[in-house]
């Protein structure tokens, strides 16, 4: 069987792709993968692929519709009738995306172990069409999966020689965000999502990505909380410290973090964080959020990465239902004391099904089209409030992380969001996320031993 992924241009390594592909690869597949661009259709042609594979989110599920569409058209024209599946984050939330024509199967949830048996079926039409397939065992034991097919991800120059490479150590997170779409995949699977890795594997792919790509400098760990397990952090440690020894990133949730955890990381070569905020109102974080974490609790998290010297990244939602322009600026008042060396922010997008989603269709704040939500939460809010909040939410997120930076120009916020929508602040935002991310994850870093 042949297997063609088709995807856009990627910096961040789509690592569901690629453990896909090793899965299919170690079951005797051929698996390629191709990128949206000027001349992929003739390479289809080429490759006469039996399965068109699509990893699909939430606010780019009309571009792979159409584009599917258009391929299985042209395709048929040349006598070929490949099968067409899709996966990922939005069909297993929106599982209606099956009654789409030329779709042929979607895949709810983890098809690592399944994969393989699963497309042969759809190929040998043992499936109905517009199926909906769900495996009994899901979610995936993460110690039973091969290394995720680098070699594959890694064919375009740009994404090899990138000097910043991800590892995954644990999927799932034990928290409900009411605005993420953790919380409906913990009800959907009964709440026993969040899974790790042994620690030996993890050592052993990473020696094994730094081998094979000497390219690799930095480690972004994607992992939702690094932090959760004082014994596996220790573990981790250890072993990252005597047998990786390069520096890396992680994510985690700073009312889990403490001093321990801190020098832990910090041993193993732990460089900078990146933590969530979301909102500068403590209450709407409690009540609205699910987040009990306090304003103290932050403030003084911060002043540990700061103490420690580790650099860190802040994490932001604007215009939340029924928030304020007032509010928003709480929230900014709340980065500039923690200092943090980006203070990140996106708008925050209602997606349906979520907990908040589904107050804001409730509230008559979102109209429940999900073609209205964008491809990215940097680019526009889709709440219906006033067109004045609506820029002015908008502006404050393109000035925010430079205004954390700059503090001192926080008594022309007011002023400055008031402006109309400008091409001068999307230059700033780009210039400066793109300076401060170099700061962040810098790779300049000489870890001794």
């Amino acid at each position: 069987m042949k297997v063609l992924f088709i995807t856009e241009p990627y910096i961040i390594d789509p690592l569901g792709i690629a453990y896909l592909s090793a899965a299919l690869k170690n079951a005797g597949h051929t698996v390629m993968l191709m990128r949206v661009g000027s001349t992929y259709f003739s390479d289809v042609v080429k490759a006469k692929p039996d399965v068109l594979a699509y990893s699909v989110y939430t606010g780019r599920q009309n571009f792979y519709l159409n584009l599917n569409q258009n391929m299985r058209k042209r395709l048929a024209s040349r006598g070929q009738h490949p099968h067409s599946i899709f996966g990922g984050s939005h069909p297993t939330f929106f599982s209606e995306i099956a009654n789409e024509p030329f779709v042929d199967a979607v895949c709810q949830g983890e098809f690592d172990n399944f994969v393989s048996k699963t497309f042969t079926n759809v190929l040998d039409g043992n499936v109905p069409k517009h199926s909906i397939i769900r495996p009994k065992t899901n979610p995936q034991d993460l110690d039973l999966l091969p290394f995720p097919d680098r070699d594959l991800i890694y064919q375009f120059t740009e994404n090899r020689d990138n000097p910043i490479k991800n590892i995954m150590t644990s999927r799932g997170c034990p928290f409900s965000c009411p605005y993420c779409y953790n919380s409906v995949f913990n009800e959907m699977f009964e709440g026993k999502t969040l899974r790790y890795r042994n620690i030996d594997s993890v050592i052993e792919e990473a020696e094994s990505l730094i081998k094979n790509y000497p390219q690799t400098k930095y480690i972004f760990f994607v992992d939702d909380e690094f932090v959760g397990k004082v014994s596996r952090l220790a573990e981790f440690s250890e072993k990252w410290r005597q047998k990786v020894h390069i520096p890396f990133h992680a994510q985690l949730r700073i009312d889990l973090l403490t001093e321990e955890k801190i020098i832990l990381l910090k041993d193993a070569g732990c460089t900078s964080i990146t933590f969530a905020i979301e909102t500068g109102r403590e209450d709407k974080r409690r009540d609205l959020l699910n987040r009990q974490i306090s304003n103290e609790t932050i403030i003084r998290g911060s002043e540990l990465l700061r103490k420690h010297g580790l650099k860190f990244r802040t994490e932001n939602m604007l215009a939340l239902p029924h928030e304020t322009v007032k509010d928003a600026l709480k929230t900014l008042d709340l980065n500039i004391v923690c200092k943090p060396t980006i203070g990140w922010s996106s708008l925050f997008q209602p997606y349906p099904k979520t907990a908040l989603g589904e107050l804001a269709i409730r509230d008559g704040l979102y109209d429940n089209k999900l073609e209205d939500i964008p491809s990215t939460f940097f680019e526009k809010t889709v709440l219906n409030i006033s067109k004045n909040q609506k820029r002015r939410f908008e502006n404050l997120q393109r000035l925010f992380g430079f205004i954390c930076s700059f503090p001192f120009l926080r008594f022309l916020v007011r002023f400055l969001i008031f402006m109309p929508r400008n091409r001068f602040y999307n230059w700033i935002y780009s210039w400066h996320k793109r300076q401060k991310y170099n700061s962040l994850f810098n790779q300049n870093v000489v870890l001794t031993r």
